[in-house]
C-alpha cells in the first residue's frame, strides 16, 4: 500500500492572487496606533472632544469613500447612541482594512473608551488614506505613500 500525503505549506507556494491595487499594502497589518494614543494627534483629539458626534459622522463617510465629508445622519444617530456608534465604527474599520480585531475587543473599546476609540479610528483612517477630515481642527496629514 502506498499512501500519498499532500500538504499545503503555510508560507510556501500558493495560488496566484491578483492584486487589488495599492490598498493591499495597508491591509493585513495591525492598527497603526494604540487606543490610548489619543494625544498623538492633537487636532483629532480636540476635534473629537469638542465635536464628538460630528467626528463619528465624518468617519462613517470616510469609510464609504467620501473624504472630508460630513454625514449628518450618523452624526445625529451618535447623539442618541453615543456608546453604540464607536463600537460599530471600530468593527467597520477592522473589517475594511482586515485588521483582525475581534468584535468583543471592538465592543469593549467602543463602550469603555469611546472618545479614545474615535480618536484611534480617525488616525487609522488618515493613515490608510481615507481622510475623515475635521470640524473644528484640520487633522495632520498622516497618509503614507510608498515611493
Amino acid at each position: 500500500f502506498f499512501f500519498f500525503f499532500f500538504f499545503q505549506a503555510e508560507d510556501g507556494i500558493r495560488d496566484a492572487q491578483e492584486s487589488r491595487g495599492l490598498g493591499d499594502v495597508y491591509k493585513r497589518q495591525p492598527y497603526y496606533s494604540s487606543t490610548l494614543g489619543c494625544f498623538s494627534d492633537s487636532s483629532v483629539c480636540l476635534d473629537t472632544f469638542f465635536c464628538y458626534c460630528c467626528q463619528v459622522g465624518r468617519q462613517c463617510a470616510a469609510l464609504r469613500g467620501e473624504s472630508d465629508t460630513h454625514d449628518c445622519g450618523n452624526c445625529m444617530l451618535t447623539v442618541f447612541c453615543a456608546e453604540f456608534m464607536p463600537m460599530c465604527l471600530r468593527c467597520k474599520v477592522s473589517d475594511k482594512f482586515e485588521l483582525g480585531e475581534s468584535a468583543v475587543t471592538s465592543c469593549i473599546c467602543g463602550v469603555f473608551c469611546s472618545a479614545c476609540s474615535v480618536c484611534m479610528t480617525a488616525r487609522e483612517l488618515n493613515f490608510r488614506g481615507s481622510n475623515p477630515g475635521g470640524c473644528c481642527c484640520k487633522p495632520a496629514d498622516s497618509t503614507h505613500q510608498l515611493s
